[in-house]
């Protein structure tokens, strides 16, 4: 069997195309002539060719040095003179005077392909759905496969995904494919049977690392029949498919020979040098290389120190036994990532205590302080991105209009959130969108950060708990911690769950994540808006300033969204007019189980007792977090007013929060006054059948869980006519909707509600169990979860293949 790698680089490709080293000035590689020869046929290659850029010097300097088992290739860059969309297409077993004629003609691709077919050259498009110059479209690839009959099915710089989806697509051809195709573009097809396509593999290394490692297979042949395979299109595909880590390091590998070959004979040094020393050559450090070593882990500071264990970490995994080079880099992968934590943890906590002890002229300077982590992390940002940049939606658009069934793809959901175990209505919605999607099979994950620990203990089942590196708690809202996952090991970690779609219900760190993965992995982003941050800060720190700041930022925030899931038509408004898209946002509905609504009025007594309310006293019920925010005061005063107007009323408090000490501190003496603390979510039911009224005068909430879970249980809510919960309670139906600041409107209508219970106990009853009916048939989470899965699919087409491919299945690299 014929193996050989039929797209790799050597130092005579010169110009890169990566953004990292285009900044950085460097060539697109420095891997020698020999050393690429070496490596391919130390990885059993037969034959070993060259393709470098537009350049033949590398693969003529190969077969001098080695006739009897190398030939000359080449990597030309082409254009569709239509539009300027670049291709790369790689020509196998040329002379010098071929290479000139395809140079003279390559930069028209018609040209290209016509110079190709008049001379009989063996021939492969590189990469085709890789759009080199962001203009590939669907007609491009239409055209490419009415110009050309080989395709390269397996590109190791490429990610496996849509290596795949590509070979599919080159396996499905038929006749009446390329006849439609010519139809429209009127571009005669290559030769008989065009539907039917070769294929070609190959590496596309450039850093001297991969060589080798994906690659054509032919049986037996020599230099000269491998040509001819290729054209006769009899080749198959074997070998290794590419991930963000490894053509990251083969950056940073490319990165340290530019600046090894600046240095010249000085050497290399720097710190750069040194860690990339320990990740790319050979051997034991030296005694210098030790010392350095042992300097940075002694070191004043946490960064430095963590520095010194970093390369501490890679120089052992260099010399360890067994280990081949993605061993190698994963182990490296593992010790950037710790690297880079300790750097952001670092960084926040200098940020935090600048910000308690107001020395605001530090911040910038701690700012400054992360450029090095950034630095470091960059190439696998860009890398990953640059492995998922292939359009999926144009490959879907190019499988639609051939009429072609979609890619058997379930939908996959990554649900981001910062809060999940707080005592707040995202952080409900979060538990139970998590509970059902677990419960019932629904292809969703919840995404967040805790530390380890019983709060993390407390995560519904199957949540993605990303590491924690560091926490920090606000002064002025002590009720919501801020924790900052781990960037390279979190981002690794969703890309392995390989999401169709991500979606975010927080703008914190953890959020900013969700929306970093989806730009990565070229998935759409829905964000939820579940809070209105720049109101509540209002409340919170009566900063304008401050409340502006963050304005300003949870707008660019859901502006990067493909879509904006609003709670209630109230805050699309209010949005809209903030500046966010109308045509981008959407009713976000959520829900409350059946089985959760069922409260037992038989306890009632008991819980009494235990609240130590008596008998015969009507109820009013608050539930949510006690926070300035909430419009507590105000609810004070409702309560006082009916208190004094009635005598037998309670007022009964589920929740916790830092008003809660002042609150009782208001009412202390008062014994009609009850302060529940954190209650059980499955243990709040009781509470919504004990209680007669549900008030709920806050102004800040977009939505309103609390309202929408007491009406679910029958339990008639009196809310304001500002923010979201108005939209929940259906006024003289389920409850009233009363103005804001009005004192005596609320007072009447919780007057209201409690002579009906007194004087027509039979209408309220019926009030509550119509209330109840309502709520618990209009919404529920698994209606949630399927609109946001979005669980219809297109009928598969039946089709049949008139003719098929010889091809040898992909197998594992050697």
């Amino acid at each position: 069997m014929t193996r050989v790698d039929l797209h790799c680089h050597s130092r005579h490709s010169a110009h890169p195309s990566e953004w990292f080293l285009q900044r950085i000035g460097a060539s697109e590689s420095y891997t020698d002539v020999e050393e690429v020869y070496r490596q391919a046929k130390q990885r059993g290659m037969t034959c070993v060719t060259l393709t470098d850029h537009n350049t033949i010097d590398g693969a003529l300097e190969l077969v001098e040095r080695h006739p009897e088992d190398a030939f000359v290739s080449v990597e030309l860059t082409t254009y569709f003179p239509e539009d300027g969309c670049k291709v790369h297409v790689l020509a196998y077993d040329i002379t010098p005077k071929q290479f000139d004629l395809l140079q003279n003609v390559r930069p028209d691709i018609y040209d290209l392909r016509d110079c190709l077919r008049e001379n009989d050259i063996a021939h492969s498009v590189a990469h085709a759905t890789y759009s080199v110059n962001g203009k590939l479209s669907r007609a491009a690839l239409e055209k490419l496969l009415l110009l050309f009959n080989v395709f390269e099915a397996i590109n190791g710089a490429r990610g496996k995904f849509h290596n795949a989806l590509w070979h599919d697509i080159l396996k499905r051809l038929t006749p009446e494919d390329i006849e439609r195709m010519h139809g429209i573009h009127g571009i005669e097809p290559w030769g008989p049977e065009p539907w039917i396509k070769g294929l070609t593999a190959g590496s596309d290394d450039h850093a001297g690392m991969f060589i080798g490692k994906a690659f054509t297979v032919v049986p037996d042949a020599d230099r000269h029949s491998l040509a001819e395979a290729v054209k006769n299109r009899e080749t198959g595909v074997a070998g290794r498919h590419g991930n963000h880590k490894a053509l990251a390091f083969c950056i940073y590998k490319i990165a340290y020979e530019f600046s090894k070959s600046r240095a010249g004979a000085n050497g290399n040094g720097g710190l750069f040098g040194l860690v990339n020393k320990f990740l790319f050559e050979e051997g034991r450090s030296g005694f210098k290389e030790r010392m350095t070593v042992r300097r940075f882990k002694m070191g004043r500071d946490g960064k430095t120190r963590a520095l010194g264990q970093f390369i501490e970490d890679i120089s052992q995994s260099r010399t360890a036994d067994g280990l081949d080079a993605e061993e190698r880099f994963e182990a490296a992968y593992e010790s950037l990532s710790r690297l880079t934590d300790a750097f952001f943890t670092s960084i926040a906590t200098s940020l935090e205590k600048d910000l308690k002890n107001g020395h605001a002229e530090r911040l910038l300077k701690n700012a400054f302080a992360a450029v090095p982590a950034i630095f470091m992390i960059t190439p696998f940002f860009t890398t990953m991105r640059h492995l998922h940049y292939e359009n999926r939606d144009l490959l879907e658009a190019f499988r639609s209009a051939m009429a072609w069934p979609p890619v058997q793809e379930r939908r996959k959901l990554l649900w981001f959130s910062d809060t999940v175990t707080d005592l707040n209505g995202v952080a409900v919605t979060m538990r139970e969108l998590a509970t059902c999607a677990h419960r019932t099979g629904r292809p969703m994950k919840l995404v967040t950060s805790l530390p380890e620990g019983p709060e993390s203990g407390a995560l519904p089942p199957g949540t993605i708990n990303l590491p924690c590196t560091y926490t920090c708690t606000p002064d002025f809202y002590t009720s919501f911690t801020l924790r900052l996952p781990s960037v390279l090991t979190s981002i690794d970690r969703i890309a392995a769950e390989e999401p169709t779609a991500i979606v975010v219900s927080t703008p914190g760190p953890v959020g900013l994540l969700g929306l970093t993965a989806s730009r990565l992995l070229g998935t759409p982003c829905i964000g939820i808006y579940h809070t209105d941050f720049a109101r509540q800060a209002d409340c919170f720190i009566g900063d304008a300033g401050i409340s502006s700041a963050i304005e300003v930022y949870t707008r660019w925030f859901f502006r990067q969204m493909d879509e904006v899931r609003v709670p209630t038509r109230q805050y699309i408004e209010i949005l809209a007019e903030r500046g966010l898209p109308r045509e981008r946002m959407r009713l976000f509905r959520r829900g409350v189980q059946a089985s959760f609504a069922v409260g037992d009025r038989s306890r009632q007594a008991t819980l009494r007792k235990q609240l130590g309310i008596p008998d015969g006293r009507d109820v009013l019920l608050w539930a949510g977090r006690l926070g300035c925010e909430k419009n507590l005061d105000f609810l004070a005063e409702i309560y006082e007013e009916v208190a004094v107007q009635r005598g037998n009323v309670a007022l009964l408090l589920a929740g916790d929060g830092p008003e809660r000490d002042r609150l009782a501190s208001r009412f202390r003496g008062d014994g009609n006054v009850v302060f529940a603390g954190r209650v059980p979510r499955e243990q709040l039911c009781h509470f919504y059948s004990l209680a007669d009224v549900f008030v709920f005068p806050s102004t800040t909430d977009t939505f309103g869980m609390v309202v929408l879970e007491a009406q679910a249980c029958g339990l008639p809510a009196i809310v304001t006519n500002v923010g979201g919960p108005q939209e929940i309670v259906r006024t003289g139906e389920t409850g009233f909707v009363v103005p804001a600041a009005d004192k005596h409107a609320w007072v009447a209508a919780v007057n209201g509600l409690l002579d009906m219970k007194r004087d027509d106990r039979k209408d309220f009853d019926a009030m509550r169990a119509r209330t109840r009916d309502i709520f618990q048939t209009a919404y529920g989470w698994d209606k949630v979860l399927d609109d946001m899965l979005g669980r219809t699919h297109r009928k598969p087409a039946s089709r049949t293949r008139s003719a098929d491919r010889p091809h040898i299945e992909p197998a594992p690299a050697t």
